[in-house]
């Protein structure tokens, strides 16, 4: 993940060089999006929630809390079974997090 700031706005633009077999899967699912008239990837919102939880600082924390708050919908199971495979391979617990952090938002 490469972490950008806009200089002009100090908008945090982080970017990813997909080079975790997860990363090379979420640029396949990237979405094209107008922004300020210019054509820009965006990953789904289960892609966001999924690197949100793995960077698992309290302000993802929160971001994810912010984004089940919105009420758009996702598939839950493709992140949970994403967070299964995370967990086992860095030896996390990401969704565990990620289920409490779900019970919060209900």
């Amino acid at each position: 993940m490469l972490l950008l700031e806009d200089t002009v706005s100090a908008v945090p633009v982080d970017v990813s060089l997909a080079m975790q077999p997860f990363e090379a899967n979420a640029m396949r699912r990237r979405e094209m999006r107008n922004v300020a008239g210019i054509r820009v990837p965006v990953c789904p919102l289960e892609t966001l929630l999924i690197y949100k939880m793995v960077a698992g600082r309290p302000k993802d924390f929160d971001d994810v809390k912010a984004l089940l708050a919105t009420g758009v919908p996702f598939d839950r199971g493709q992140v949970e079974n994403a967070l299964v495979e995370i967990d086992a391979v860095l030896d996390s617990s990401a969704l565990a997090e990620f289920r409490r952090l779900m019970k919060l938002d209900s």
